[in-house]
């Protein structure tokens, strides 16, 4: 989980001064975790945020959405973010503070008994595997165990 700070205009590259929009609270899984607890299903939802404004608005979003969180916070890492810019094709340019941030902090220990009880479907991004060592093992986890 991070929170998104973006380029309000298309086509103003993130190499350039301009103004930014944001933060609103994103990543891939959080945003699926979202918009699935949206449309009814029971959602929850595994993840590290620092203990920082960020953390507060990703946990509070997904806390309205009805979103069951084991979500932990660490004063020792900050949420993470990414700053996104669109092109006027429609592609997006991102710029990730990740790799060190809170959200690479879950670990195979975080995946607890109570947080895989009676789940029927196991969603897992792409994303998740690439942050960091310690979160792909996690991820590698919650399947075996699922």
């Amino acid at each position: 989980m991070l929170v998104e700070v973006m380029r309000p205009e298309v086509g103003v590259p993130l190499d350039t001064p301009g103004t930014f929009a944001g933060p609103f609270a994103s990543g891939a899984p959080a945003i699926f975790a979202w918009a699935a607890a949206c449309l009814g299903a029971k959602v929850r939802f595994a993840g590290v945020v620092g203990e920082d404004p960020f953390g507060t608005l990703c946990k509070r979003h997904l806390e309205q959405a009805g979103v069951e969180l084991f979500l932990q916070t660490t004063p020792d890492f900050e949420t993470g973010v990414a700053f996104v810019s669109y092109a006027e094709t429609g592609a997006r340019d991102f710029v990730f503070h990740l790799r060190h941030s809170a959200a690479a902090q879950l670990s195979p220990a975080d995946v607890t008994p109570e947080l895989l009880k009676n789940v029927g479907w196991l969603h897992v991004t792409g994303s998740s595997l690439s942050v960091s060592k310690s979160l792909r093992q996690a991820v590698f986890t919650a399947v075996a165990r699922a």
